[in-house]
C-alpha cells in the first residue's frame, strides 16, 4: 500500500506543476472574461457579511471588528462547489460565534480545476492502472494548492481595492483602528494579506 502511494506521489510530482503551468494562461483569460460578474458577486457577498456583522453589533453580540477572514473549505472542493467563506470577526477570532459571515462562490477561479485533474489522471493511468477513488481524492488534495494560490492572489487584489476604495462599508460596523485581512484554511492557519486602517 505504501509503495503504491509512493509511486503515485513520484509520478504526480512533476505532473501537477506542469499541468498548472499549462492551464495558467487559460485561467487568467477566463477570469478576465468573467471579471465583471466575479467582482460584483464578490462585493455583494462581502457587503452581506459586513452588514450582517453590523446588525449583530447593534444587538450587542459582537465587539469591534478586528479581522476579516477569507477561508477555503476543503470539503466544498470534493463536492465540486468552490466556496470561500468570509467571516467578519471581533477580538475573539474563532471564538466569535456571532453572525457576520457569508459564502462566496469562487467557481470562476476553479473553472479548469476538474479538467486539469482529469488530464493528470489520464497521465497517471498510463503508469498505474485501476486508480482507486480515494487516490483520486488524494490527487485533488495535492493539486488544490495551485488553485488556492490563484484564489489567494485574487482576494489580495480585491482586498487592496477595498482598502483603497471601500471605506464606505466601514460605516456599517464598529471597528478597531486596524482590521487584519486574512486568507487561509477554514478553522486552520491563515496569512495576513492586508491591513485596513481607519
Amino acid at each position: 500500500m505504501k509503495e503504491r502511494k509512493k509511486e503515485i506521489e513520484t509520478i504526480t510530482q512533476n505532473l501537477l506543476l506542469n499541468q498548472f503551468l499549462k492551464s495558467r494562461k487559460q485561467i487568467e483569460a477566463y477570469c478576465e472574461e468573467q471579471s465583471t460578474d466575479m467582482v460584483k458577486d464578490f462585493l455583494d457577498t462581502f457587503s452581506h457579511a459586513i452588514l450582517e456583522a453590523g446588525v449583530v453589533q447593534a444587538e450587542g453580540k459582537k465587539d469591534n471588528i478586528c479581522y476579516i477572514l477569507f477561508s477555503y473549505l476543503y470539503s466544498s472542493i470534493f463536492l465540486q462547489k468552490y466556496i470561500v467563506r468570509i467571516d467578519v470577526l471581533d477580538y475573539r477570532f474563532y471564538n466569535d460565534v456571532s453572525q457576520g459571515e457569508s459564502n462566496w462562490d469562487a467557481h470562476a477561479l476553479y473553472h479548469y480545476f476538474e479538467s486539469d485533474v482529469n488530464e493528470i489522471l489520464n497521465e497517471i493511468r498510463k503508469n498505474i492502472p485501476r486508480i482507486r477513488e480515494y487516490e483520486i481524492d488524494y490527487l485533488r488534495y495535492a493539486y488544490l494548492p495551485y488553485y488556492q494560490s490563484v484564489v489567494k492572489k485574487w482576494i489580495q487584489i480585491m482586498a487592496k481595492e477595498l482598502i483603497n476604495n471601500g471605506s464606505f462599508l466601514l460605516n456599517e460596523i464598529s471597528r478597531k483602528e486596524e482590521i487584519k485581512i486574512l486568507f487561509g484554511e477554514y478553522m486552520g492557519s491563515a496569512d495576513i494579506i492586508g491591513i485596513w486602517n481607519r
